[in-house]
């Protein structure tokens, strides 16, 4: 009785373990969060995000991948609070910098946002992130045709990038911290 016991331990973890294998990792789908805003190429960067926690994509098609690819241009918002970035005021998140970005360039965005991993959920307990100063930024994409697709980067903090379906996180992904940050601040850089 007890050999036989002792076998089930030891094959019950391996069986375990095969039937995680087998169906592959998941795709990190995001909680709704309300209030959402939704920016086009055509409107442009609102003044301020106060308030809104995501963004609003219309229709499907962003459930298993961030962004599609090939969009024909692009736009970064980035917002900050006032009281950091200007020495009072309101202290919601205003837009500090509007960053159009080119075919070329969107089309680079993109993919890089395309490569990274979206398994999620994030780690926890999360240990060693930065503080969260409270900025964003939105990135939209324009196709030549379909609908702008947006995506909200949680820039401060534990960074997340999200297109309010499913989202990466930076903590543990390379491919998170090590293509798409540099990137992203290069093309459009955070204050001094």
């Amino acid at each position: 009785m007890k050999a036989m016991f002792g076998r089930w331990l030891w094959v019950g973890p391996v069986l375990a373990l095969a039937a995680c294998g087998a169906s592959g990792p998941s795709v990190w789908h995001i909680p709704t969060r309300h209030p959402q805003i939704r920016v086009t190429l055509r409107s442009g960067c609102p003044p301020a995000i106060v308030g809104y926690h995501d963004v609003k994509n219309p229709g499907g098609g962003l459930s298993n991948k961030l962004v599609p690819l090939n969009p024909r241009q692009g736009l970064i918002c980035r917002y900050g609070p006032r009281l950091l970035l200007h020495g009072g005021g309101e202290s919601g998140p205003a837009l500090y910098r509007r960053s159009s970005l080119s075919n070329q360039k969107a089309a680079d965005l993109a993919r890089v946002i395309d490569d990274i991993s979206t398994v999620g959920p994030p780690p926890g307990p999360v240990a060693a992130c930065p503080a969260d100063a409270g900025s964003a930024s939105v990135i939209v994409f324009g196709y030549k045709s379909g609908p702008d697709a947006d995506l909200w980067y949680g820039d401060a903090g534990c960074q997340t990038l999200d297109n309010s379906r499913i989202g990466a996180y930076d903590e543990g992904n390379p491919s998170f911290y090590r293509s798409f940050i540099p990137i992203i601040d290069g093309l459009s850089p955070l204050p001094t």
